[in-house]
């Protein structure tokens, strides 16, 4: 099964972990990682991932998104098919621009799961599922912990 994690579920470890949910979120994402070193999952990364790490003002903090990063099986770069479709989703389903990005670079590498803890862009999951599915292939837009009791089959 292939995924795509945005940027703000890998940085999660390294969150404050005073909040359950950000802790909870954190240990959702190590085991997401744990099934992707066990070949279980394919996670896919993508030029818009590696801009957004590459901004982390802490240094530690990025190398270690980054070695997550690295685990990847497939990098999806800029394309002009990748502006199109983040274009459609900005201007009929306003997304932001780097949202947008995400879940085009997700659609592109055949992503069956698109995981974040962005409540704002989780609340557009059917228009994101329906979108994908219109253009011939859909994604499920999902938090982790939910991701997470699907892949255990809950």
């Amino acid at each position: 099964m292939k995924i795509y994690l945005d940027t703000n579920i890998f940085c999660r470890p390294f969150d404050n972990q005073s909040q359950k949910r950000i802790r909870n979120e954190a240990i959702a994402f190590l085991e997401i990682i744990e099934n992707v070193i066990n070949k279980k999952l394919f996670l896919i990364s993508s030029e818009i991932l590696e801009f957004e790490i590459g901004k982390i003002k802490n240094f530690e903090k990025r190398i270690k998104v980054s070695d997550f990063l690295s685990l990847a099986s497939d990098v999806i770069y800029g394309t002009k098919e990748q502006l199109r479709i983040s274009n459609k989703l900005e201007q009929k389903y306003n997304l932001k621009g780097h949202d947008a990005l995400h879940v085009a670079a997700a659609f592109l590498g055949k992503a069956e799961y698109m995981i974040t803890c962005d409540d704002l862009l989780l609340e557009k999951v059917w228009v994101i599922s329906s979108f994908t599915k219109e253009e011939g292939f859909e994604i499920k837009l999902i938090n982790p912990i939910s991701f997470l009791k699907v892949l255990k089959g809950e």
